[in-house]
């Protein structure tokens, strides 16, 4: 697996362990679970970005 998927879904993860916590306890905590949910979720939509980038030719 390549690292961002890796790193998409372990962000991911962690966000929905702190969003559930966050409704569970500590409604504050919804304020790091959002962002790192994002940045997962990005992380996977993204993640062959730079195979598809083609180099420069001069």
């Amino acid at each position: 697996m390549q690292s961002q998927i890796i790193w998409g879904l372990a962000l991911t993860l962690l966000g929905g362990v702190v969003a559930g916590a966050a409704i569970a306890w500590l409604p504050v905590l919804l304020i790091y679970a959002v962002p790192l949910i994002a940045i997962g979720g990005a992380l996977l939509i993204w993640r062959g970005r730079e195979e598809i980038l083609e180099p420069v030719e001069e």
